[in-house]
């Protein structure tokens, strides 16, 4: 991926302090979009989800599509930063980030934005083929729709499912299909989960 010149300024924009040292993490996600690989992101997902920051059933992408509605681009933005670097590889925030620069006519830094989206998404279907044994990884539950989206499916019925000492999502889609996401990493921050089922 061809790294257009405002990246880097773009990364060195002020997130808000973490646990997990904020320049390590922009050292790696600019490393990253220099040379995609299965190994750097999952890096990245490792120091994402060790921020105290990465919280994967906060509402901050509604919240951020309620500014990009009502005419706030800006405040948009604002949010991402000040949640760094929680959205940080969801498919869906850059996106939305594409189009709040659309709306203040930075058309660069809307199609960085949006590329990252792509290349992020590109990256979650990368780590799986959607399989019992090899599921696709995934940080919040808006990943998943961004995935079954790319698959041209329709979610049905959600269940969790315990598989070894991992935690999987399995979506069973309108055309029969199914679908299973890891969210080992976004169910060990304890949330309470609405299921339609827990299988063995």
């Amino acid at each position: 991926m061809k790294l257009p010149n405002w990246i880097p300024k773009f990364l060195r924009q002020e997130p808000a302090k973490t646990n997990t040292p904020p320049q390590s993490v922009r050292e790696n996600f600019l490393e990253y979009l220099k040379g995609p690989s299965p190994e750097g992101f999952q890096s990245l997902r490792q120091q994402v989800a060790a921020s105290d920051r990465y919280a994967p059933y906060s509402n901050e992408l509604d919240v951020l599509a309620a500014a990009l509605g009502a005419g706030h681009p800006q405040a948009a933005i604002d949010l991402f930063w000040r949640s760094f670097p929680n959205l940080l590889l969801s498919p869906l925030a850059h996106l939305m980030l594409s189009q709040a620069y659309l709306g203040l006519k930075k058309e660069n830094e809307a199609e960085g934005e949006k590329a990252m989206g792509h290349l992020i998404l590109k990256s979650i279907l990368a780590t799986g083929k959607g399989t019992k044994k090899k599921p696709y990884a995934v940080m919040r539950v808006e990943d998943e729709r961004d995935v079954l989206s790319a698959l041209k499916k329709q979610a049905g019925a959600q269940f969790l499912i315990m598989a070894g000492s991992r935690m999987l999502d399995l979506l069973q889609c309108s055309d029969g299909s199914e679908v299973y996401f890891d969210i080992t990493l976004m169910f060990g921050r304890g949330r309470k989960r609405d299921s339609s089922a827990v299988a063995e």
